[in-house]
């Protein structure tokens, strides 16, 4: 467990924005549940925003973290996040959890004191809420293993291909029935990466190729008021001048309509 100046003073390697402290200390116990995770060996890969911007680089902040599994059961969930909660005490949290099981699995760590103690919130009780959510996948998606290398961590993950995570997000920036600013952002970022898993796609969102994808989504945004969508993820960005991207995003995707995706 690092103290707070040490999580500073290692964040400006990562080019991570001093003046958002509390995002900083969240990341940081991101990477601290994923290596207790994973020393567990479990069969999950890791999805997501998160993912993105821990082992893609991605440049804003996401705050859950989000995991395909393959056929776990909910006892041997619990299992390993009774396991999981064990390894953070060990390493000097004071934390606590709770589990929901709708849909998919959900835990909700709560760390203790951090805001509090590192001047953070003037209040004692305020705690910091870290969500860690579990899906069934139900096609065969390619294992990728990663190095996650950050505040002094370095451990093997799982995760999907990054092609995969792009059509995944495609699908949430698609069928999300509120539409979020960070999945428009994801795209555009992705986008000059890769392109999507059209089998993927397929599967998800019955959509086959480039142009059944362009169609979707011009139908998507035709209606969204990106104003609005903008300040979904503004609080999470890097740079916050990258804001514009998503204020214009329809211009944005009409270049890229124009080139690939």
């Amino acid at each position: 467990m690092l103290l707070f100046e040490q999580i500073l003073s290692v964040a400006k390697k990562y080019n991570l924005p001093a003046n958002n402290p509390k995002m900083i200390l969240v990341q940081y116990l991101q990477c601290e549940i994923l290596d207790s995770l994973y020393k567990l060996a479990p069969n999950l890969h890791f999805i997501g925003g998160t993912c993105l911007c821990l082992l893609h680089g991605l440049p804003r902040f996401s705050e859950d973290l989000d995991f395909d599994n393959f056929d776990l059961k909910q006892n041997n969930f619990k299992i390993i996040i009774k396991k999981l909660d064990y390894d953070l005490k060990l390493k000097g949290f004071d934390v606590n959890f709770r589990l929901t099981f709708k849909d998919a699995y959900h835990c909700y760590f709560k760390f203790n004191k951090l805001l509090y103690d590192n001047k953070l919130s003037p209040y004692k009780e305020q705690k910091i809420l870290i969500r860690l959510d579990t899906t069934r996948q139900r096609i065969k998606v390619k294992k990728e293993v990663k190095m996650l290398k950050r505040f002094g961590i370095t451990r093997e993950i799982l995760s999907n291909p990054i092609e995969t995570i792009m059509s995944q997000k495609i699908t949430a920036l698609l069928e999300r029935k509120r539409a979020k600013g960070r999945d428009f952002f994801d795209f555009l970022w992705l986008q000059s990466l890769t392109s999507p898993d059209f089998a993927y796609l397929k599967s998800f969102a019955d959509i086959k190729n480039k142009n059944e994808l362009n169609k979707a989504i011009q139908k998507r945004i035709s209606k969204l008021d990106f104003k609005k969508l903008a300040k979904d993820v503004e609080k999470f960005l890097f740079n916050r001048k990258e804001i514009e991207k998503i204020i214009n995003f329809k211009k944005y995707f009409n270049y890229i309509i124009k080139d690939k995706i």
